[in-house]
């Protein structure tokens, strides 16, 4: 297989509008969700050579991403309008696939792991709860060349789209318990349980067992232990608001990994710090604390901890430095690329290569809000597309809302293009279909409680004045109407939410 892009197909190229409002179009960040190990993630690199539409038999000219069935994962087709009408003959065969795959996995079990706390797959796994960047990339260019027939598709993907999937988080607790069952070293057990404590956001309980973990390890000199026990106790307090002691956390954390020669364990730590203080505003300190990290995952010489210093760094970096921010990320981006093409390359599936995946999106995420600081508004739209290709695929609907906001508001107000507004109404559609399917509790709204006057999310706008705006909360407003308010507010009209300005990670 050739090293062909991840990512390579991308829509025809509109120029960039200028109009950047104080309110802008709001811009969320997904939130930091811990990564399920995952063994049906597919990417662009994962799919066959050959590989063609289950309609219409087409085989595409470059290996890039499909659509695929959510459900059996098994079934590939080119475009919605193909993955709508082979849904009747495909339903019995899908549901098949679905009961083998479900008794395949009932039989399965969890693949044994190492005992070490330094490269524990649990506190690894679990680790990504912690990191700005975790999801999956694959190219969603599709997203902006969809099918005429917009009215229904939205509703005709979310029917498609298995219902019954388990959640992330939950597949990830199932994870870390059979994980933290299998250990033989007692104490190392307590170090997975007290990781699942974290998990289940019992902050409390696990910080007082990881300050048992961390103190008995030292007393048996096994310091990488008692440092990613520090590690999890700094992100404990940091849950706990306590940041005086989740710094002092990560420091006894950094120590312990220089004592025990574990450079990974250092580069967590101060990625731990870096993060603590861009949380908190404090994005100097967070700069460093990055830098730091990023110096030492060069001298670790390992390409995918670096691409995550990278996007660490590129993050804090946006808000003061877009142009440096940008560098970062597009060569963390690359380097997760070159990752996933790796894996596929030596014919490994499952967690790695689906954790490589969700990773190479958490980059993407960040790069398109770089992008859009700098006005570059379809890259914007292009990162963000790529990246809900695959929340789209494993059914993480938190992100997958976010991302359909961003791009309904990208195309609504930035991108200048006589189809984009036909685009922002379609990613509205798939927004408000979704809000139905996953009980999201937002029905399409049929006036700006602003101004009062009759609006039509699911159509495309036709005039400047009438141009919409999503917030966070699903609910919609008129964008001039939202300027006016936002003024004088800095909440939903409609729910009282508070609407900050969201910023990228």
């Amino acid at each position: 297989m050739s090293k062909s892009k991840v990512a390579s197909t991308r829509p025809e190229r509109a120029s960039c509008g200028s109009g950047s409002t104080a309110a802008g179009a709001r811009l969320a960040s997904p939130d930091n969700k811990p990564d399920a190990a995952s063994t049906n993630a597919t990417a662009a690199n994962g799919l066959p050579l050959g590989q063609e539409c289950g309609f219409c038999h087409k085989v595409p000219d470059k290996l890039e991403l499909l659509l695929r069935c959510s459900r059996c994962k098994h079934a590939w087709y080119c475009s919605q309008a193909c993955q709508r009408s082979a849904w009747p003959q495909h339903k019995q065969e899908c549901k098949k696939l679905q009961n083998l795959q479900n008794g395949a996995a009932a039989r399965s079990g969890t693949n044994s792991c190492s005992s070490s706390a330094a490269t524990s797959p649990t506190a690894q796994q679990a680790g990504r709860a912690e990191q700005p960047d975790t999801a999956a990339a694959a190219d969603a260019g599709s997203n902006s060349r969809r099918s005429p027939d917009r009215q229904g598709a939205a509703a005709a993907t979310a029917e498609q789209r298995a219902s019954d999937n388990a959640n992330m988080l939950d597949v990830l607790k199932n994870y870390l318990q059979q994980h933290s069952a299998a250990q033989s070293d007692p104490l190392q057990q307590q170090f997975e349980q007290a990781v699942l404590l974290y998990v289940r956001q019992e902050h409390r309980t696990a910080l007082a067992q990881l300050q048992a973990v961390q103190r008995a390890a030292e007393q048996q000199g096994q310091l990488a232990l008692a440092g990613d026990a520090c590690r999890w106790m700094g992100h404990a307090y940091s849950k706990l608001g306590d940041a005086a002691k989740a710094a002092g956390s990560f420091a006894n954390g950094c120590q312990l990994a220089e004592k025990s020669g574990n450079k990974k364990l250092q580069v967590d730590c101060l990625s731990g710090m870096g993060a603590m203080h861009r949380d908190n505003g404090q994005l100097r300190a967070a700069e460093g604390f990055m830098r730091q990290a990023l110096r030492c995952a060069e001298a670790l010489g390992d390409d995918v901890v670096r691409a995550s210093c990278l996007t660490h760094l590129g993050s804090v970096l946006v808000a003061s430095d877009a142009g440096a921010a940008i560098k970062h990320l597009e060569e963390a981006v690359q380097l997760r690329e070159d990752q996933v093409i790796l894996l596929h390359d030596e014919g490994k599936r499952g967690s790695s290569l689906a954790t490589a995946i969700m990773e190479h999106a958490g980059s993407l995420v960040s790069l398109a809000g770089a992008y859009y600081c700098s006005q570059r508004y379809v890259d914007a739209g292009d990162a963000y597309s790529k990246s809900l290709a695959v929340f789209e695929m494993i059914d993480d609907t938190d992100k997958v809302v976010k991302c359909l906001i961003n791009l309904a508001n990208l195309y609504e107000l930035q991108i200048q293009h006589p189809a984009a507004r036909g685009t922002a109404a379609e990613q509205r559609q798939r927004l408000y279909a979704l809000s139905v399917q996953q009980q999201l509790g937002r029905a399409v709204p049929e006036t700006c409680s602003i101004c009062c006057e009759p609006i039509s999310p699911l159509s495309p706008t036709t005039d400047e004045d009438q141009k919409l705006l999503l917030l966070g909360c699903l609910h919609c407003f008129h964008h001039k109407c939202w300027e006016s308010w936002s003024e004088k507010q800095s909440t939903c009209p409609s729910c009282k939410q508070p609407m900050p300005l969201t910023t990228h990670r």
